[in-house]
């Protein structure tokens, strides 16, 4: 399979923990790419719902007393059902949906480790490579990690912890899942 078939979802959430730039750049390239593809124009019941969704949101967005505004609203909603839209398909596929885990997972190696050091050795402030920002630490009294608040973190490890349960459950990847539990469930 090529590379905007598929392989670009478990790429985003790699890099999802590190900086949200290229995330946002490969999700938004990937479902670009993967409009012209005919694969997830399939006759499944939970696509053609996400469809009607769709074209539901930009008809109330265009009937609108005030579009301008249902237009700032709408947008909210337009990309993540075109983005299931597109990877719907793919993620029929018991592998990727493993793979797509394992990423998470992983992820959340990170952001525990981030959050650590948030707690216990102070760490706060910017890390720049060049002129990138690749990520920024909040001081708070709460860890928050990579994310604006610890709320959000706390959503990030739930999801983590609960994909990491059904890897350890299904006999893959169990290291990997112990030391996710290790460092995500204290935190």
């Amino acid at each position: 399979m090529r590379f905007w078939t598929w392989k670009w979802i478990p790429a985003s959430l790699a890099i999802l923990p590190i900086n949200l730039l290229p995330t946002l750049v490969i999700l938004i390239g990937g479902t670009g790419l993967g409009l012209g593809r005919r694969d997830w124009r399939q006759q499944d019941p939970l696509t053609v719902i996400t469809g009607f969704l769709f074209v539901w949101i930009l008809g109330v967005t265009a009937f609108a007393a005030d579009p301008q505004r249902s237009l700032l609203g709408s947008s909210n909603h337009l990309p993540f059902l075109l983005f299931f839209l597109i990877a719907s398909n793919p993620l029929h596929h018991p592998r990727l949906r493993e793979q797509v885990a394992q990423v998470i997972v992983m992820g959340s190696l990170f952001v525990s480790l981030l959050g650590y050091g948030q707690i216990f050795l102070g760490w706060q402030g910017r890390l720049h490579i060049g002129p990138w920002m690749i990520l920024k630490l909040i001081d708070w009294p709460r860890p928050t990690s990579i994310f604006t608040s610890h709320n959000i973190l706390a959503v990030y490890l739930v999801l983590s912890l609960t994909l990491g349960a059904g890897l350890f459950l299904s006999g893959k990847a169990r290291a990997l899942v112990i030391g996710a539990y290790g460092l995500g469930v204290p935190l």
